[in-house]
């Protein structure tokens, strides 16, 4: 009978972990990891280009943003790095600190990749 019990049990925990809310992309939104960004690019201090799993992000800020191309540190808002939106991400300069808030984030197409200057992709 106690062997029956435990093994009530140890479904019951199984079943527990398995509804572990997910993070889930919204309509429209493409997620990814911090650790997936591959490359990026300061277009201006308004705009940062990001190159992930080998798509391009656009990434605007809310004011003027100063990373310093030498040193750009991504601080994802949720402990598991994952980046959906622009509230998800803080950037800052590894040299200066200051915090850069994001104002919006999206996918661009690929022909928005492909009308790009050369020089500005990630």
């Amino acid at each position: 009978m106690s062997r029956i019990r435990n093994l009530v049990g140890l479904a019951l925990f199984g079943a527990t972990l398995s509804v572990a809310p997910a993070i889930r992309a919204q309509p429209g939104q493409s997620c990814f990891n911090v650790d997936q960004i591959q490359n990026r690019r300061l277009i201006d201090h308004h705009m940062m280009l990001l190159r992930v799993s080998g798509r391009v992000y656009e990434l605007d800020f809310s004011s003027y943003c100063d990373p310093n191309d030498a040193g750009v540190v991504f601080h994802p808002v949720a402990n598991n790095g994952v980046i959906c939106g622009a509230i998800d991400v803080n950037v800052s300069g590894r040299e200066h600190g200051g915090l850069c808030m994001a104002k919006s984030l999206r996918l661009l197409s690929p022909a928005e990749v492909a009308a790009l200057p050369p020089a500005d992709l990630p």
